[in-house]
């Protein structure tokens, strides 16, 4: 099956230990890791009865100078060819229109309320209406 994971990328050692746990996940599933390095602090998603804003912390914006050739050099280390989301869309000049047609979403922890219980099992609103819309 052709399936995709959609991975926010974020250029920090932890970010990248992220990104390559996502490729690790891919090639164990056969789907296809499409990376979305963000250029702005938000991103909206258009499911076809809510959309949801996410917001990112400003780790999602380090070093955007190296943040491709990051995500290329671990793409390469995994033997998996790159492949990068570039938003079409955009809802005002800083609020990109992110793609729903993705299997997977690789979240960002920022995505998850931080006044929601910390714990296994345990996700914030925008969490759970992303996984109810998908």
């Amino acid at each position: 099956m052709n399936y995709k994971l959609l991975h926010i990328f974020r250029n920090t050692p932890f970010g990248r230990e992220t990104f390559f746990q996502s490729l690790y996940f891919c090639k164990t599933i056969d789907a296809y890791p499409v990376v979305y390095i963000p250029k702005n602090d938000k991103f909206l998603m258009y499911f076809s009865n809510d959309a949801v804003q996410i917001d990112l912390d400003h780790s999602y914006l380090t070093s955007p100078a190296t943040a491709k050739s990051h995500a290329e050099d671990l793409f390469n280390e995994m033997d998996v060819k790159p492949m990068f989301y570039e938003p079409k869309n955009f809802t005002a000049s800083s609020l990109p229109d992110i793609s729903t047609s993705f299997d997977y979403l690789c979240c960002p922890r920022s995505v998850s309320d931080l006044s929601s219980k910390i714990g296994l099992g345990h996700i914030g609103p925008k969490v759970r209406r992303i996984i109810k819309q998908a």
